[in-house]
Protein backbone atom coordinates (compact mmCIF):
# COMPACT_ATOMS: atom_id res chain seq x y z
CA UNK A 1 0.00 0.00 0.00
CA UNK A 2 1.33 3.80 -0.78
CA UNK A 3 0.60 6.11 1.06
CA UNK A 4 0.93 9.88 0.56
CA UNK A 5 2.73 12.61 1.89
CA UNK A 6 0.09 13.77 4.30
CA UNK A 7 -0.15 10.10 5.58
CA UNK A 8 3.41 10.50 6.89
CA UNK A 9 3.01 13.56 8.71
CA UNK A 10 -0.32 12.16 10.21
CA UNK A 11 -1.62 13.88 13.38
CA UNK A 12 -2.74 12.20 16.20
CA UNK A 13 -6.68 13.02 16.91
CA UNK A 14 -7.80 11.94 20.84
CA UNK A 15 -10.45 9.57 19.28
CA UNK A 16 -7.34 8.08 16.86
CA UNK A 17 -5.29 7.51 19.86
CA UNK A 18 -8.37 5.65 21.90
CA UNK A 19 -8.44 3.47 19.20
CA UNK A 20 -5.10 2.61 18.75
CA UNK A 21 -5.03 1.98 22.74
CA UNK A 22 -8.08 -0.04 22.44
CA UNK A 23 -6.88 -1.82 19.29
CA UNK A 24 -3.27 -2.97 21.16
CA UNK A 25 -5.01 -3.87 24.28
CA UNK A 26 -6.83 -6.51 22.32
CA UNK A 27 -3.52 -7.42 20.92
CA UNK A 28 -1.53 -7.12 24.04
CA UNK A 29 -0.90 -10.81 25.08
CA UNK A 30 -0.23 -11.21 21.76
CA UNK A 31 2.49 -8.93 22.01
CA UNK A 32 3.52 -10.12 25.07
CA UNK A 33 3.69 -14.23 24.32
CA UNK A 34 3.10 -15.03 20.56
CA UNK A 35 5.70 -15.74 18.11
CA UNK A 36 4.00 -13.71 15.81
CA UNK A 37 6.70 -11.02 14.62
CA UNK A 38 5.46 -7.45 16.47
CA UNK A 39 5.51 -5.63 12.93
CA UNK A 40 3.00 -7.91 11.34
CA UNK A 41 0.92 -7.23 14.47
CA UNK A 42 1.12 -3.41 14.06
CA UNK A 43 0.17 -3.65 10.52
CA UNK A 44 -2.55 -5.28 11.30
CA UNK A 45 -3.74 -3.01 14.25
CA UNK A 46 -2.72 -0.04 11.43
CA UNK A 47 -5.06 -2.18 8.85
CA UNK A 48 -7.78 -1.83 11.44
CA UNK A 49 -7.88 1.76 11.77
CA UNK A 50 -7.89 2.25 8.63
CA UNK A 51 -10.94 0.21 8.44
CA UNK A 52 -12.66 2.04 11.17
CA UNK A 53 -12.10 5.49 9.10
CA UNK A 54 -10.59 6.80 6.17
CA UNK A 55 -9.01 9.33 7.45
CA UNK A 56 -6.82 6.71 10.16
CA UNK A 57 -4.58 6.61 7.21
CA UNK A 58 -1.40 5.50 9.28
CA UNK A 59 0.68 2.87 9.20
CA UNK A 60 2.09 -0.32 11.53
CA UNK A 61 5.33 1.79 12.04
CA UNK A 62 3.29 4.89 12.88
CA UNK A 63 1.17 3.09 15.68
CA UNK A 64 4.67 1.68 16.90
CA UNK A 65 5.56 4.85 16.89
CA UNK A 66 2.85 6.54 18.68
CA UNK A 67 2.59 4.01 21.13
CA UNK A 68 6.30 4.19 22.11
CA UNK A 69 5.83 8.21 22.92
CA UNK A 70 2.76 7.55 24.57
CA UNK A 71 4.56 4.78 27.01
CA UNK A 72 7.81 7.31 27.51
CA UNK A 73 4.88 10.48 28.45
CA UNK A 74 2.98 8.02 30.97
CA UNK A 75 6.38 7.00 32.46
CA UNK A 76 7.65 10.33 32.88
CA UNK A 77 4.46 11.26 34.73
CA UNK A 78 4.87 8.19 37.00
CA UNK A 79 7.94 9.51 37.69
CA UNK A 80 6.91 13.10 38.21
CA UNK A 81 4.45 11.50 40.80
CA UNK A 82 6.23 9.37 42.65
CA UNK A 83 8.83 12.78 43.09
CA UNK A 84 6.12 15.27 43.80
CA UNK A 85 3.98 12.65 45.88
CA UNK A 86 0.91 13.53 43.47
CA UNK A 87 -1.57 10.90 42.51
CA UNK A 88 -3.36 11.76 39.66
CA UNK A 89 -2.31 13.90 36.28
CA UNK A 90 -4.52 16.06 34.00
CA UNK A 91 -3.02 14.50 30.82
CA UNK A 92 -6.33 13.07 28.78
CA UNK A 93 -4.69 10.00 28.20
CA UNK A 94 -3.17 9.03 31.64
CA UNK A 95 -6.42 7.13 32.64
CA UNK A 96 -6.90 4.65 29.84
CA UNK A 97 -2.77 4.24 30.10
CA UNK A 98 -3.05 3.36 33.55
CA UNK A 99 -5.64 0.98 33.10
CA UNK A 100 -3.33 -1.04 30.51
CA UNK A 101 0.39 -1.03 32.07
CA UNK A 102 -0.36 0.43 35.46
CA UNK A 103 0.68 -2.74 36.93
CA UNK A 104 3.42 -2.64 34.53
CA UNK A 105 4.76 0.39 35.42
CA UNK A 106 4.34 -0.44 39.53
CA UNK A 107 8.01 -2.60 39.04
CA UNK A 108 9.05 -1.79 35.70
CA UNK A 109 8.79 0.45 32.39
CA UNK A 110 6.47 -1.72 30.28
CA UNK A 111 8.24 -3.62 27.86
CA UNK A 112 8.51 -1.60 24.32
CA UNK A 113 6.09 -3.26 21.85
CA UNK A 114 8.78 -3.43 18.68
CA UNK A 115 8.86 -4.95 15.28
CA UNK A 116 11.17 -7.40 16.07
CA UNK A 117 9.11 -10.04 17.84
CA UNK A 118 8.53 -10.72 21.87
CA UNK A 119 11.36 -10.13 23.67
CA UNK A 120 12.37 -12.70 26.69
CA UNK A 121 10.49 -12.49 29.62
CA UNK A 122 12.25 -10.58 32.67
CA UNK A 123 11.19 -11.71 36.75
CA UNK A 124 9.10 -8.34 37.32
CA UNK A 125 6.94 -8.44 33.83
CA UNK A 126 6.63 -12.04 34.39
CA UNK A 127 5.32 -12.06 38.23
CA UNK A 128 2.57 -10.21 36.24
CA UNK A 129 1.08 -13.78 34.47
CA UNK A 130 2.13 -15.94 37.78
CA UNK A 131 -0.34 -13.99 40.46
CA UNK A 132 -3.81 -15.64 41.47
CA UNK A 133 -5.48 -13.70 38.23
CA UNK A 134 -4.71 -15.97 35.19
CA UNK A 135 -4.07 -13.62 31.82
CA UNK A 136 -7.39 -14.10 30.78
CA UNK A 137 -9.15 -12.91 33.86
CA UNK A 138 -6.64 -9.68 33.64
CA UNK A 139 -7.32 -8.95 30.09
CA UNK A 140 -11.00 -9.49 30.98
CA UNK A 141 -10.54 -6.76 33.92
CA UNK A 142 -8.55 -4.08 31.60
CA UNK A 143 -10.77 -4.53 28.40
CA UNK A 144 -13.67 -3.54 30.92
CA UNK A 145 -11.76 -0.55 32.59
CA UNK A 146 -10.95 0.22 28.86
CA UNK A 147 -14.84 -0.07 28.17
CA UNK A 148 -15.87 2.27 31.02
CA UNK A 149 -13.16 4.69 30.21
CA UNK A 150 -14.02 5.24 26.53
CA UNK A 151 -18.04 5.31 27.66
CA UNK A 152 -17.34 8.02 30.19
CA UNK A 153 -15.49 9.63 27.38
CA UNK A 154 -18.03 9.62 25.22
CA UNK A 155 -20.92 10.81 28.16
CA UNK A 156 -18.14 13.40 28.89
CA UNK A 157 -18.33 14.47 25.26
CA UNK A 158 -22.10 14.86 25.27
CA UNK A 159 -22.67 16.62 28.48
CA UNK A 160 -20.20 19.48 27.07
CA UNK A 161 -22.16 19.15 23.75
CA UNK A 162 -25.15 19.71 25.85
CA UNK A 163 -23.79 22.60 28.18
CA UNK A 164 -22.75 24.42 25.04
CA UNK A 165 -26.05 23.86 23.24
CA UNK A 166 -27.30 25.31 26.75
CA UNK A 167 -25.50 27.72 26.86
CA UNK A 168 -26.05 29.05 22.86
CA UNK A 169 -29.65 28.90 23.49
CA UNK A 170 -29.15 30.92 26.59
CA UNK A 171 -27.19 33.40 24.46
CA UNK A 172 -29.32 33.84 22.25
CA UNK A 173 -32.60 34.46 23.91
CA UNK A 174 -30.57 37.45 25.80
CA UNK A 175 -29.66 38.27 22.47
CA UNK A 176 -33.29 38.13 21.97
CA UNK A 177 -34.39 40.32 25.13
CA UNK A 178 -31.72 42.76 24.40
CA UNK A 179 -33.11 43.34 21.02
CA UNK A 180 -36.92 43.65 22.60
CA UNK A 181 -35.56 45.85 24.87
CA UNK A 182 -33.66 48.42 23.07
CA UNK A 183 -37.14 48.15 20.72
CA UNK A 184 -38.86 49.34 23.46
CA UNK A 185 -36.70 51.97 24.31
CA UNK A 186 -37.52 53.45 20.88
CA UNK A 187 -41.03 52.76 20.82
CA UNK A 188 -41.14 54.72 23.99
CA UNK A 189 -39.23 57.45 22.41
CA UNK A 190 -41.05 57.77 19.52
CA UNK A 191 -44.43 57.73 21.10
CA UNK A 192 -42.79 60.65 23.51
CA UNK A 193 -41.75 62.70 20.79
CA UNK A 194 -44.96 62.41 19.24
CA UNK A 195 -46.62 63.54 22.40
CA UNK A 196 -44.63 66.39 22.61
CA UNK A 197 -45.05 66.98 19.00
CA UNK A 198 -48.88 67.06 19.80
CA UNK A 199 -49.14 69.46 22.52
CA UNK A 200 -46.84 71.96 20.38
CA UNK A 201 -49.51 72.14 17.76
CA UNK A 202 -52.60 72.35 20.75
CA UNK A 203 -50.20 75.03 21.51
CA UNK A 204 -50.41 76.76 18.09
CA UNK A 205 -53.72 76.21 17.43
CA UNK A 206 -54.93 78.13 20.63
CA UNK A 207 -52.66 81.17 19.95
CA UNK A 208 -53.78 81.43 16.41
CA UNK A 209 -57.44 80.79 17.91
CA UNK A 210 -57.08 83.99 20.21
CA UNK A 211 -55.13 85.70 17.61
CA UNK A 212 -58.48 85.21 15.16
CA UNK A 213 -60.84 85.89 17.92
CA UNK A 214 -59.07 89.41 18.88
Amino acid sequence: MIFSDAAKNFMWPDNAVYLLLELYQEKEEMFNTSFKKHNILWKEIAASMRETSNIYNVTGQQCSNKLSGLKRTYRNIIDQNKKSGNGRNSWEFYSIMDSIFGKKASTKPPVEACSDGPLPPTPSTSNIYTSTSTPEVQNSTRKRKVESILENFIVNIREEREIVKKQQIEDNQIRQQSREAKYEEERRERLKMHNEKMEISKSLINILNKLVNK
